[in-house]
């Protein structure tokens, strides 16, 4: 598992993870944005994961990241995730209204995705790689 620096080199990895697939990542950096909207952007159609029998289908993917970076911590260990102000009542709320939502921990050991939903979805998985394949494949619906 490779350690960020900072939240901002995380984000970086996670736009350019994206892209290398085809799909459209948007960081959203910007001070003028509504208060507590995620950090990444992504939509796309991908044909990964995607097939029945022989048919290829397009898959439309799209959501909102929000990005932590603690490297501090590990997969098993029990911590509080530093959200800043409006940050988590906007992801829940975006969810509530059918937007896939999602927080990425990257850990020293590891990355823990919640989902959020009515009832979180919480997974772990050890790279980038398959974080993007979660948010690409987690989240579908036929073209």
């Amino acid at each position: 598992m490779t350690k960020f620096k900072s939240e901002a080199s995380l984000r970086r990895v996670i736009v350019q993870a994206f892209r290398k697939k085809g799909i459209m990542a948007q960081p959203i950096e910007s001070s003028s944005t509504a208060r507590g909207i995620g950090d990444v952007y992504f939509s796309g159609y991908t044909d990964e994961g995607a097939g029945i029998d022989s048919l290829s289908v397009k898959l439309k993917s799209s959501g909102w990241i929000e990005l932590k970076n603690m490297p501090s911590f590990h997969l098993e260990e029990s911590y509080t995730i530093p959200y800043r102000g409006g940050q988590l009542s906007w992801l829940n709320q975006m969810a509530r209204h059918g937007t896939p939502t999602y927080t990425l921990i990257a850990l020293a050991d590891g990355i823990k995705i919640i989902e959020h939903s009515e009832e979180d979805k919480i997974i772990q998985v050890r790279s980038i790689d398959e974080a993007i394949n979660y948010f690409i494949t987690g989240h579908y619906r036929y073209r």
